[in-house]
């Protein structure tokens, strides 16, 4: 008889663990704001392709994003387009949801939810808070910021508010040289100039342009990376210079953000610098990420990437800070496009800035040292 009711304490006390929320057993945490189709994972924005929404009162988030938000690998999101059910494992948590269905099953036992996961635009999506709960997790609600925040418990983060980078989608219909082509922008042909690089010259008969060294190589890598692609246009505070050609960032992707990281990636003006087929070219009053791309040079030259590694850059000695001019008086960086104009004879090195102001010298105006 004691043997009958201690094996009948154990399976309901097995049953009834089961049916509690998992405790989390990392730290993940994440910010979902209404209508963004980016989320914050652990502090750091990641791009989605769908965003969530609120319909009669109940935030829906993108099931994809949600699984992984919380540490689920991409094997463990397992859609069953016949049954029309959407299986999450994480360690020892199982769940599986019916499209339209208001139950959903936790390490199999039911458990009834007041809003069905539902199919939009070919995205899952479902309430968050059953699944984050029952991977162990807490889940939060930002009013003011319409966010979702998930975490730890205890441990809800900030809503993250990430400022979207503006662009405009592109299409490149030729290529000029290493640092401008010709776009078609809703319907019409515009020439860009990338903002803050500055590629070697090839020869223009008619414009009096002279071909400089590396300046055949980097047209040929600007066309192969661009020739016919989409590319998206991020403006600065100046949009044209005196020439009317449009002044622009170019990405290849949407960005997320305007982070390092986004840069690196998907911004061709980096690109060239790193591949070392462009210098640094500051022109205020478009700066955003002037300070971004002297560390990527910086970057190139010490590999010897591109031209860094063809050959001394003209006029940019590497034992130099800053080059003055003795003629004009003025100084520059030494990765300012002006520098490599200065003759031999004229060449002023300081290794600070402060020691060219001491010697008289007034910064120059493009790359404002």
């Amino acid at each position: 008889m004691h043997k009958k009711l201690y094996f009948l304490l154990i399976l309901a006390l097995l049953t009834l663990f089961s049916l509690l929320p998992a405790i989390a057993n990392d730290n993940h945490q994440a910010v979902f704001a209404i209508g963004q189709n980016t989320y914050v994972s652990d502090g750091r924005p990641v791009a989605m392709d769908a965003a969530p929404f609120i319909e009669n009162g109940r935030t829906l988030v993108p099931v994809r994003y949600l699984a992984l938000s919380l540490g689920i690998p991409e094997d463990k999101i397992i859609w069953n387009s016949s049954a029309q059910t959407v299986t999450l494992i994480k360690d020892d948590v199982n769940i599986v949801m019916d499209v339209g269905g208001n139950i959903i099953y936790i390490n199999g036992q039911p458990k009834e939810i007041d809003t069905a996961p539902l199919i939009r635009e070919g995205r899952t999506y479902l309430p968050a808070r059953y699944v984050v709960e029952a991977f162990g997790y807490e889940v939060g609600w930002d009013g003011d910021r319409q966010a979702v925040l998930i975490g730890p418990p205890g441990q809800l983060p900030e809503a993250t508010v990430i400022e979207a980078v503006k662009t405009v989608q592109a299409e490149i219909v030729s290529v000029t040289d290493g640092d401008t082509v010709v776009v078609n922008l809703d319907g019409r042909e515009e020439k860009v100039r990338f903002i803050g690089v500055n590629a070697p010259e090839i020869a223009h008969q008619g414009l009096g342009i002279q071909e400089q060294p590396y300046g055949q190589e980097a047209a040929a890598y600007t066309r192969e990376q661009l020739s016919g692609k989409a590319v998206w246009l991020e403006f600065d505070v100046q949009e044209r210079d005196k020439y009317g050609r449009l002044l622009a960032y170019v990405w290849l992707e949407p960005p997320v953000s305007d982070s390092e990281e986004e840069v690196r990636a998907k911004m061709f003006n980096a690109r060239l610098l790193l591949d070392g087929y462009a210098q640094v070219m500051t022109v205020p009053p478009n700066v955003k990420y002037a300070d971004l791309f002297v560390k990527l040079q910086q970057e190139a030259r010490e590999s010897g990437k591109g031209l860094w590694g063809a050959a001394a850059a003209p006029g940019v000695p590497s034992e130099a800070n800053y080059l003055g001019n003795a003629r004009t008086k003025k100084f520059h960086r030494s990765d300012c496009k002006w520098a490599g104009e200065i003759s031999p004879g004229n060449r002023v090195e300081f290794r600070s800035r402060d020691e060219a102001v001491a010697a008289g010298y007034a910064p120059c105006k493009v790359c404002w040292p």
